[in-house]
């Protein structure tokens, strides 16, 4: 025992250990992230699934296939037989559907708005412009933007971040 309170070294409840060393993080989502590995079926398949767009990118790497191309040309390059109606991966759906150009006006758009915020040092915006790019970074993992209310949710959050009004 310490001069400042009690110290507790490891915890056990039911057979089952329960980190200590994770303050501020729940434990469900530290055992998650500690699962994450290449040999999880999730992250090697989205290896997979990204390998094989960039097969449909290369076919049409300026303008893209149209929309919805992975749900329809996926399955005519696939490495193996899986069935995937999402990517995966926001940018990547991005450059299947519409191209390079599209990608770079996207990521331009975001760039601007960034930028303002931090030049014209609007503090007030500064959560809503972590939030932006927390939502966009997970994107290129997984396919939040497919939903059309987290895809409006995120273009509202880049309004906002831009305008005077609060």
């Amino acid at each position: 025992m310490h001069k400042n309170g009690l110290t507790v070294k490891s915890l056990t409840i039911n057979g089952k250990e329960h980190p200590l060393k994770y303050r501020y993080l729940p434990v469900s989502l530290v055992d998650k992230i500690k699962s994450i590995h290449i040999n999880n079926k999730s992250v090697w398949e989205r290896g997979t699934f990204y390998q094989d767009a960039l097969k449909i990118i290369k076919s049409n790497p300026l303008f893209g296939m149209g929309g919805n191309a992975w749900r329809y040309e996926y399955e005519k390059v696939q490495s193996y037989q899986y069935g995937a109606k999402e990517i995966h991966s926001y940018p990547l759906q991005i450059l299947m559907d519409y191209g390079i150009i599209s990608l770079i006006a996207l990521l331009y758009i975001v760039c601007v708005i960034v930028r303002e915020v931090i030049i014209y040092e609007k503090k007030e915006n500064f959560g809503i412009c972590i939030s932006i790019l927390l939502l966009l970074a997970h994107s290129f993992i997984d396919f939040d933007m497919s939903f059309f209310y987290i895809m409006l949710m995120w273009f509202s959050l880049l309004g906002i971040c831009v305008t005077d009004k609060k």
